[in-house]
């Protein structure tokens, strides 16, 4: 897996949220991460992590992504057929 390299991470970060860090910087995937230790739920898209979400907050965030992916889905497959 590809292991991030970012530095302003927290450091109690282990190998499972740098391998999904890495996931989100070199695709579009949206990873979501359960802490082995802790149980915390994070998710990483884009670079980004988001980290000890509710499961409020990940629905939420889950909505917003996939709905905006949706949306530049059906942007793009008009713009083809034009």
């Amino acid at each position: 897996l590809p292991l991030s390299m970012q530095q302003d991470i927290k450091k109690t970060f282990g190998t499972r949220h740098r391998a999904a860090l890495g996931l989100s910087e070199i695709t579009d995937s949206i990873v979501l991460i359960v802490s082995e230790e802790t149980g915390a739920i994070s998710l990483a898209y884009d670079s980004k992590i988001y980290y000890d979400l509710n499961s409020s907050d990940i629905k939420t965030q889950l909505s917003m992504l996939l709905t905006d992916y949706q949306d530049s889905v059906s942007q793009e497959a008009s713009e083809y057929e034009n």
